[in-house]
């Protein structure tokens, strides 16, 4: 995320995290490693809206264990 928001070299559309929206927002916003982000960081529902742009947080994992490497592109503007 801090790639996209400072260099603009991608559009990142969603992220799949474990945590709640809330605590991804409260990292987003004070990054102890890398300081904090120079845009606006909201809640927007369950999702982010990071300097006016859109972040869908997805919480999806296809098994016990980890995450899955699958993504439902079907309902992201990719």
């Amino acid at each position: 995320m801090r790639l996209d928001m400072e260099e603009d070299v991608l559009e990142l559309v969603a992220v799949n995290d474990m945590m709640e929206p809330e605590n991804t927002a409260y990292l987003q916003r004070h990054d102890t490693a890398c300081g904090n982000l120079p845009v606006r960081v909201e809640l927007d529902g369950d999702n982010l809206r990071m300097d006016g742009y859109l972040v869908r947080i997805m919480s999806w994992y296809d098994n016990e264990w980890s995450y899955t490497r699958q993504m439902i592109w079907a309902a992201l503007p990719v």
